[in-house]
């Protein structure tokens, strides 16, 4: 099952497990670039086939971008919730 699979099935992915996520694979593709000198884009283009696993078609991490409204949501109430705080506190 690829990521993009687990991903689609979680309806409310909580943003710290999206965000560790992301910050994971982002630091495995920079380490299979760094040993292997080349892009990650690169090492999955000549990278032999493999009948256990699928291979990616680019980079792994782009799989998360149809999920960071999740973050961004949890940002702008964060915000609000700040900024609505403020007010009161200035109000008194």
């Amino acid at each position: 099952m690829d990521l993009g699979t687990v991903l689609a099935r979680k309806e409310n992915v909580p943003v710290s497990t999206l965000l560790e996520a992301l910050q994971a694979t982002l630091e495995f593709e920079a380490t299979i670039s760094a040993r292997y000198q080349a892009t990650f884009e690169e090492v999955v283009r000549v990278a032999p086939p493999s009948t256990s696993f699928q291979r990616p078609s680019g980079r792994i991490s782009k799989v998360f971008e149809g999920y960071l409204g999740v973050y961004v949501d949890a940002q702008d109430k964060c915000v609000l919730s700040t900024r609505l705080r403020a007010i009161k506190t200035t109000r008194h």
